[in-house]
């Protein structure tokens, strides 16, 4: 019976298994575009609650579309921001 041997050593076949296991995310400066769809999404969600704003100022008054309108768009611009900020490249 013959033995098939390999002329790498077995850390060395282990640490290139391990290279190219890790994603293409996951390499340096390397940007995740999977989620793109969620920024688009929240975009969209961005713009209709400033369009409600808009449409409120006209049916309510100022202020009273100021007050409902703040929380409403400011959670739209975070949702938009994480959403943006998870496209940045990997530094690590």
């Amino acid at each position: 019976s013959s033995m098939r041997t390999s002329h790498w050593p077995p850390c060395a076949r282990a640490s290139n298994q391990l290279a190219s296991a890790a994603t293409s995310e996951h390499r340096v400066l390397a940007s995740d575009v999977t989620t793109v769809w969620a920024l688009v999404f929240a975009l969209q969600f961005l713009l209709l609650a400033e369009i409600g704003v808009v449409w409120g100022v006209r049916r309510f008054g100022l202020r009273k579309a100021w007050v409902a309108g703040i929380p409403i768009i400011l959670l739209a611009s975070l949702l938009a921001s994480d959403q943006l900020i998870r496209l940045l490249p990997n530094l690590t």
